[in-house]
């Protein structure tokens, strides 16, 4: 029991039934009578059905469960997990922990597809691979166990798949539920619930449910962004009577030395601009002497389809689908990839393709839109969101995610599809809630979700084009951006603290030359092509600064 009581330790796992035959551990939250749910997990156990209990229960959680007499031990991480648990398996010893640090003293050697895939797709994740090779993540979902043999299994996740119900799914239903997790989750807590507010319907929608009694609302970012000026009128037609602006200068957006928070918390999966996010967060607790923070999780796409759109109506077959995915969310080029890794790519290429394919398989559906909806919720929230709010959960604050609540997000998986890509349910839940909230514009379009959807796409073009910095190279600098917490298509060509972050860390990195470096020649090829847009650009060497500042990282490491 040692080894494992190690391990439980270092999660801070709570003890929630302890006798000579059972040892009952829990990380996270659950909604749920505690007696019941002992009961519940211990009948799982004995029926051999330790799998099921990551979709068993409504909340965010892992499970630690130790059979003292058997010696038999197991860890389920919950269906919809922000939390990181990492294993390896080494001569039938297993080794956990949250923090991916702890492997590196073992010299394993970097896991180049994983950086490949991770750069290329822009975090998403199609495998449970790290960067250090034979670690992996147990994924939101799985279970992992090993008994007296030292037998090591992983139990596959049960993937959420859209199965349109017989029952028409209405706005009506929807926020009743959505309703009934947000007090659930207010309620378990006497401390005051801190609510982000952004420019978009996902925390416009919780703002119109919560009890603004208890609930304090925030916005952080650029001084001036216009973020902050629609969450101010949120707050104030939603009624709550505390509202914070948080300003974030633009060199907090940059690590002045390689081991940052960034790479520390965001256990190697994050990007450099998440770096100010845990003083930030840090800071709001202390404030307001609040460890609970609310969001509305991924709303927009369960929901509101925001990563699908019309063309998938023609597509007729997997391998269509697979180059429509490709060309509208592969972040870099062949070109441009090939100068990244010139001697793996192609082996890559055709890897990431066949672990398409297989993470497809998965799922059930019956059109593309459900399809897409339901790979990206994995993909691109649970397996790249998610990991991100290390940020917010650090230092043992807690994440409310009502949106992520088993009955509510049962529900959506029901919903139909034509209506979900027109963002149906979303403007009519808003609607329904509250018709102030549904009257203020959102950042994505500068029209109310009310306003005529043909309006909101003449509008979206407009805004593309004001952003699209294509013409002139010099204007990255002069025109700058209100649409975004921060402004980073100027700060990367004009801020000094780039340069630091280019010339003093990056140099570091073994096998870039000083006179020409890798991401000086990628600097010039994406921002001054017309090729890519001022956005595409942004992404690109937001991910591609990381990619090899988190390389020097290891490199030094080794």
């Amino acid at each position: 029991m040692q080894t494992y009581h190690s391990y439980i330790k270092t999660f801070k796992a709570t003890r929630i039934y302890s006798t000579q035959k059972y040892q009952i551990f829990l990380k996270g939250n659950i909604y749920h009578d505690t007696k019941n749910l002992v009961k519940l997990i211990i009948n799982s156990y004995k029926r051999n059905k330790m799998y099921d209990l990551p979709n068993q229960f409504n909340g965010n959680y892992i499970i630690f469960f130790y059979d003292c007499e058997k010696k038999f031990f197991f860890s389920s991480n919950s269906q919809t997990s922000y939390l990181d648990i990492f294993y390896s398996i080494n001569k039938k010893r297993l080794i956990l922990s949250h923090k991916i640090n702890k492997f590196l003293k073992f010299k394993n050697s970097t896991n180049n597809y994983r950086a490949f895939e991770w750069l290329i797709l822009g975090g998403r994740a199609l495998t449970n691979e790290t960067f250090i090779n034979n670690v992996y993540y147990l994924l939101p979902g799985e279970t992992i166990s090993i008994d007296k043999d030292k037998n090591i299994k992983v139990f596959e996740k049960n993937y959420l798949s859209y199965k349109q119900d017989k029952k028409k799914i209405t706005a009506h239903k929807l926020v009743k539920s959505l309703k009934k997790a947000v007090n659930i989750r207010i309620t378990s807590t006497k401390e005051k619930t801190l609510l982000g507010l952004s420019g978009g319907m996902d925390s416009r929608i919780l703002a119109g449910l919560a009890d603004n009694k208890n609930v304090i609302t925030y916005t952080y970012g650029h001084i001036s962004n216009f973020e902050k000026i629609f969450a101010q009128y949120v707050s104030s037609r939603a009624n709550f009577k505390k509202h914070v602006e948080i300003d974030i200068k633009d060199k907090e957006y940059f690590p002045d030395k390689v081991f940052n928070d960034y790479i520390k918390i965001g256990n190697l999966n994050s990007t450099f601009q998440h770096n100010h996010l845990n003083k930030l967060f840090q800071n709001l607790s202390k404030k307001f002497n609040s460890k609970k923070i609310m969001l509305g999780c991924a709303l927009d796409l369960f929901l509101g389809s925001s990563f699908s759109d019309e063309d998938l109506y023609k597509i007729k077959n997997l391998n269509s689908f697979y180059l429509w995915f490709k060309k509208k969310y592969f972040l870099f080029s062949e070109k441009e990839i090939k100068k990244i890794f010139p001697t793996e790519y192609s082996y890559f290429y055709k890897k990431i393709r066949n672990n398409f394919f297989k993470l497809v398989s998965k799922f059930e559906y019956k059109n593309f839109i459900d399809l897409n909806d339901a790979l990206h919720f994995e993909i691109r929230i649970l397996r790249w969101y998610n990991r991100n709010l290390n940020f917010l959960s650090y230092n043992d604050r807690t994440i409310l995610a009502p949106t992520y609540d088993k009955n509510f997000l049962s529900l959506c998986f029901k919903t139909n599809y034509k209506l979900r890509v027109k963002d149906f349910y979303r403007k009519d839940m808003l609607k329904y809630i509250n018709k102030d909230l549904y009257e203020i514009p959102t950042l994505s379009s500068f029209l109310p979700p009310s306003a005529d959807q043909k309006y909101q796409k003449t509008f979206r073009k407009i805004l593309n084009s004001l952003e699209n910095l294509n013409s002139n190279s010099d204007n990255l600098a002069k025109i700058p951006s209100l649409l975004y917490d921060v402004n980073l298509s100027r700060i990367i060509l004009k801020s000094k603290d780039y340069y630091y972050f280019k010339n003093k860390i990056l140099k570091k990195f073994k096998g870039i030359k000083k006179s020409n470096t890798m991401v000086e020649v990628l600097n010039k090829e994406i921002f001054f092509s017309n090729k890519n847009n001022s956005l595409s650009k942004i992404k690109k060497m937001i991910f591609l600064l990381s990619f090899y500042n988190t390389r020097v990282y290891l490199n030094d490491k080794k």
